[in-house]
């Protein structure tokens, strides 16, 4: 694999984990960008809740796959708190184009009868 020496585990990812983990791969989003990212990118069909996204967003972080960044932006929106904006780190960007790489070797003629885990 590449430099980070991925673990497995950190190939298990959940459709949602995914979709998430993409949504922030070359941006910073706060939660609600993330939720109005994923509604744009499925026509509508996929719409997430909080008591969906943030479970997943934890799981993401406790496996190294993103980072949280405290921001003080748009106070009179938040009353004052810090916005929290993930963004996926190193590992977490490592993670998604190993998985891109098993889907395309899946795809591929002889990819399915040689897959092995």
């Amino acid at each position: 694999m590449g430099n980070l020496e991925l673990k497995f585990r950190d190939l298990k990812l959940t459709f949602l984990e995914e979709v998430i983990l993409l949504t922030i791969l070359d941006e910073a989003r706060y939660g609600q960008s993330i939720v109005e990212a994923v509604s744009a990118a499925s026509g509508g069909s996929c719409q997430l809740n909080p008591g969906t996204l943030y479970p997943a967003l934890q799981r993401l972080q406790d496996r190294g796959l993103i980072q949280i960044q405290h921001v003080q932006k748009n106070v009179a929106v938040r009353n004052g708190h810090c916005r929290r904006y993930y963004q996926a780190t190193s590992k977490g960007k490592e993670a998604i184009t190993e998985m891109e790489k098993i889907r395309s070797y899946i795809r591929s003629p002889n990819g399915v009868t040689q897959v092995s885990f």
